[in-house]
């Protein structure tokens, strides 16, 4: 079991719980990776689909007032993910830095290719505008220049993906806040 929490204004950190095996069901702690924000979002999906069987953790965090980060963490198929600087110490397999706050993400093979995509819903900062942004992506994470982005449709707090017109293509619906009491679902299809 993979947990996003938040440990202090825009710090956070993923916990790592693994079964033990015994018959009640219960978890341990494992390890623990501090994240770059507040964590909002965290997906486990195999991004190389390198055959290997390893997960990997893509960590969606509020790094400031208007600023978020995207943390990929490839799985090294010990239990350990990331890669070691040159002090040693586990850090992110690549990062995304983001010009708004990481409400949501959800990942799908929005494309023809093997390799999962990334779908994030944003906050800006001030009040009640955001976006929702997809990604293709080839194992890691790419520049924030390749994107399809939306109009603006409100802060993005959720999403879902699913063939909701049933052609055989995943397609995305996000849960957006316009005001203190309001908000929208919008569908975008994937064409």
């Amino acid at each position: 079991m993979i947990l996003g929490t938040v440990s202090g204004v825009n710090t956070g950190k993923v916990q790592i719980f693994r079964d033990r095996g015994s018959p009640n069901g219960k978890l341990a702690y494992f390890d623990g990776i501090d994240a770059a924000g507040e964590v909002n979002a965290v997906v486990v999906v195999d991004m190389l689909e390198d055959t290997n069987g390893d997960l990997d953790i893509l960590v969606g965090t509020k790094t400031g007032e208007g600023t978020g980060m995207v943390e990929l963490w490839h799985g090294n198929g010990d239990g350990t993910f990331g890669v070691l600087n040159e002090f040693g110490e586990n850090e992110p397999s690549d990062t995304l830095h983001l010009n708004g706050e990481l409400l949501c993400m959800g990942v799908d093979r929005f494309d023809a290719d093997i390799y999962p995509d990334l779908a994030i819903g944003i906050k800006h900062a001030g009040t009640y505008s955001g976006r929702l942004i997809v990604y293709q992506c080839y194992g890691y994470l790419p520049s924030t220049g390749n994107a399809w982005v939306s109009p603006n449709i409100g802060e993005a707090i959720t999403l879902t993906i699913n063939d909701f017109n049933k052609d055989y293509r995943p397609d995305i619906a996000v849960g957006t806040r316009t005001s203190l009491s309001q908000g929208h679902v919008v569908v975008f299809f994937n064409d």
